[in-house]
């Protein structure tokens, strides 16, 4: 499992790299920061039984259209995804 990380789940981040430019890092580091705030709003909304790094972990990595991709193309499914069913 750790060789498949490192092969298919990095390796995609590479050509999304490749193919996005420049560009890449500032939108992800862009949905990090946004992803954040959400998580960090929803939490503050809530009932707070969910741990706040859980909710921000969520929206900001896990749901971070990049990771979802690299996620796919490894075969599994991230946490965020189990918690949509």
């Amino acid at each position: 499992r750790r060789r498949t990380l490192v092969t298919v789940h990095e390796d995609a981040h590479v050509r999304q790299a490749r193919m996005f430019g420049p560009v890449y890092p500032l939108v992800y580091g862009a949905w990090f920061v946004g992803g954040a705030l959400v998580g960090a709003t929803k939490w503050l909304m809530s009932d707070r039984s969910v741990a706040l790094s859980r909710m921000v972990d969520t929206d900001a990595y896990y749901r971070n259209p990049f990771e979802r991709h690299a996620y796919k193309l490894q075969g599994v499914s991230t946490p965020a995804d189990a918690r949509q069913r």
